[in-house]
């Protein structure tokens, strides 16, 4: 259903606009009339207009002005312009600020419903191209921060020529104020980047898509940014960060602008007095010795050595507090590669980035990371025993299934362990990863098949469970260097 509003000096026209479209039956929930240009764009500030029909010569605002300033909002704002008379200077501004047509009094009721079904097509194609922005927008996020993002319900498009990422980090002590710092950033937004889309990340913070203009806008959003941070930490006495990402000229390049804002968020670590964080400048690459330090901390819980698990820790956080002051930027990286190391190795935890996100210094992190380790080592100390167990239920399964689409996320399922987990261990334990073993029973069954029955290769391929032939034949010959046929040969010689 469509809102149109209308902005007309003279009432008996103005009113008889509302009772024309009326007549025309079209999917209109709502006419509002104003007589004061004004009143009419305080109005559309505060609710959803889909539709503007303006009148030229207007007090207070002309109609020019008014479709000016309402165009800075809401760029996909369909507006139609009505006329006393016919003037090409007045007609030339309004298709410069994209107006859709330009219609002369008295107004003809064809033109008027051709031009309102313009309107209504104009705006169905928008919400098309803007819900497949906005989920590209939302998915490239996600990818990221690695969960799901609902998103503000404040901000109807999300259309630009550039697109820069920015994360908002609101500090734990401050997370009752969540809403009302939403309520913030929507005047904000609405203000300076009407185009962009906000995604909650509660209770920790915001993750915005801002659409700016043209690359040079950038600079501008970053002292925006500042200001907004600044304002809002003296008015509710509330700690936020914030790191933003280089602005790129494709949506498909959106990722790489959202990892280098949840990167430079990290810095503040190293700069907890500083609100806004730039992305970082160049390539930089994990320092190697980063692993051994993980090593010896995954040795640690192998071996239930509370002591030895303090020590590693406290080596290498000293490490990450002396790299912290060179390369902040990097920290972000260097702890996902950490936990994704040890959730691999050992099964550890995977909500690592919840507390990651709770956390405010290095401090603060080694105390929660500590925790979390030891808590684990209990944990893990007893499920040893159940390694062996788990292994031999997903050979079974295998064995049982074969013929079955099986892949290792359903295996890791099946003995409720995680995918890197479980991937880690059935190699460890069998010397074969599981997709190499879930073969190696496919093809025995095949070779059954070829001696003792005259079915086709495709059959064959089929009944023990490969997709095609031709994927059957590649993996046959990984095993046995011949083909199924030229193995049923030899086997009838």
């Amino acid at each position: 259903m469509y809102h149109v509003l209308i902005c007309e000096d003279e009432p008996l026209i103005g009113l008889g606009l509302q009772k024309i479209i009326r007549e025309f039956n079209f999917p209109i929930q709502k006419i509002d009339y104003f007589e004061n240009s004004l009143e009419a764009y305080q109005y559309i500030q505060k609710n959803a207009v889909d539709i503007i029909i303006t009148d030229i010569q207007m007090p207070h605002l002309n109609g020019l002005d008014f479709i000016q300033k309402v165009k800075r909002m809401y760029p996909d704002m369909q507006c139609i312009i009505l006329s006393g008379y016919s003037d090409f200077s007045y007609a030339q501004s309004a298709i410069k600020l994209g107006v859709v047509d330009y219609l002369l009094k008295p107004i003809d009721k064809g033109e008027l419903q051709k031009l309102l079904e313009t309107c209504m097509e104009r705006i169905g194609e928008i919400k098309k191209q803007n819900s497949m922005i906005y989920s590209l927008l939302q998915h490239h996020w996600e990818e990221v921060v690695s969960a799901s993002l609902p998103a503000s319900s404040f901000v109807r498009h999300c259309q630009g020529t550039f697109y820069a990422a920015a994360a908002i980090h609101l500090c734990a002590a401050y997370q009752n104020n969540f809403y009302t710092i939403e309520e913030y950033l929507e005047g904000w937004l609405t203000e300076f980047f009407p185009n962009s889309q906000v995604f909650l990340y509660e209770p920790y913070g915001f993750r915005m898509a801002i659409c700016l203009p043209n690359k040079a806008a950038e600079n501008d959003m970053a002292e925006k940014l500042r200001s907004f941070l600044l304002n809002l930490r003296k008015k509710l006495s509330v700690k936020l960060f914030c790191g933003y990402g280089t602005a790129v000229s494709e949506i498909t390049q959106f990722r790489q602008s959202a990892e280098e804002a949840e990167n430079a968020l990290y810095k503040r670590y190293a700069n907890p007095d500083q609100p806004l964080f730039a992305p970082a400048q160049g390539a930089f690459t994990i320092p190697e010795n980063v692993i051994a330090f993980v090593r010896a901390i995954a040795q640690a819980v192998q071996n239930n050595e509370a002591s030895a698990i303090e020590l590693s820790l406290n080596d290498l956080f000293s490490y990450l507090d002396h790299f912290c002051t060179q390369g902040a930027c990097l920290l972000r990286l260097i702890l996902i590669q950490i936990f994704e190391y040890l959730q691999i190795q050992l099964g550890f935890p995977t909500d690592f980035r919840q507390w990651m996100e709770q956390c405010e210094t290095l401090k603060h992190l080694k105390s929660c990371f500590e925790q979390n380790l030891l808590k684990f080592m209990t944990v893990f100390s007893k499920q040893e025993h159940t390694v062996h167990s788990a292994v031999s239920r997903a050979i079974q399964y295998m064995q049982k299934n074969y013929s079955k689409d099986i892949d290792l996320a359903l295996l890791a399922n099946v003995v409720s362990m995680s995918y890197a987990y479980f991937s880690s261990i059935f190699k460890k334990e069998t010397g074969f990863s599981a997709v190499r073993y879930l073969q190696r029973i496919r093809i025995d069954h095949a070779l059954s098949l070829l001696e003792k029955t005259d079915l086709k290769i495709y059959e064959i391929a089929h009944q023990v469970g490969f997709p095609d032939e031709h994927y059957f034949i590649k993996v046959f010959k990984t095993f046995l260097d011949i083909t199924p046929m030229e193995y049923r040969k030899k086997f009838e010689k």
